[in-house]
């Protein structure tokens, strides 16, 4: 199953942000600590090396942080070492909203965010929350791989951020104690 799930999230049929800094072309490095700071390339990194920070709120476990690793490791290698990605679990970089604030900032690279706490920044994210929006994965990847996921995208550049593709991190669900919710109906009873 969890095969599965990194192959889900690997193909970048999703529903949650990956992101990266707008206009940050300067060289750096990594502290490699949870505050870390950037500075310019020097011997930790080797010269010449593009050292980018990646932050999220999950653990090392999770599909998120397996999936950020391996592109990571495809990075450096396509790059021949040119341009290394740290990457940080478990909220040491703060929670979401700091973390897109970073990015704003320039502090941080790559984050990525669940559509909720994205939606405080623009509107395009907030139709993920409707509940039965989808009536499966496969119309909700269709919609997200047409114009209308790369609107969505483009709407991260006029808050300074660049919006590189929009991964799954599931369905929303609505619970109760009485009965399944599998229909709108169902949740007149």
């Amino acid at each position: 199953m969890k095969a599965k799930k990194l192959l889900a999230v690997l193909t970048g049929v999703c529903m949650i942000a990956g992101l990266a800094a707008c206009g940050s072309s300067e060289k750096s490095k990594s502290e490699g600590n949870a505050g870390g700071t950037t500075e310019a390339a020097g011997t930790e990194a080797g010269e010449g090396t593009l050292v980018l920070k990646a932050g999220h709120v999950l653990t090392e476990d999770s599909a998120y942080h397996m999936a950020l690793t391996q592109w990571a490791d495809e990075v450096e290698e396509k790059t021949e070492g040119r341009v290394r990605i740290d990457v940080y679990a478990n909220s040491v970089l703060g929670n979401e909203r700091d973390m897109i604030e970073a990015l704003q900032m320039g502090t941080l690279d790559i984050t990525l965010p669940n559509s909720a706490p994205l939606s405080n920044f623009t509107d395009a994210f907030r139709v993920f929350d409707l509940p039965f929006l989808f009536r499966d994965s496969q119309e909700a990847y269709a919609v997200i791989d047409s114009e209308i996921g790369d609107n969505m995208l483009a709407s991260l550049d006029e808050i300074g951020i660049k919006g590189l593709s929009i991964w799954e991190n599931g369905f929303r669900y609505i619970a109760n104690n009485k009965h399944d919710v599998a229909v709108p109906e169902d949740m007149a009873a």
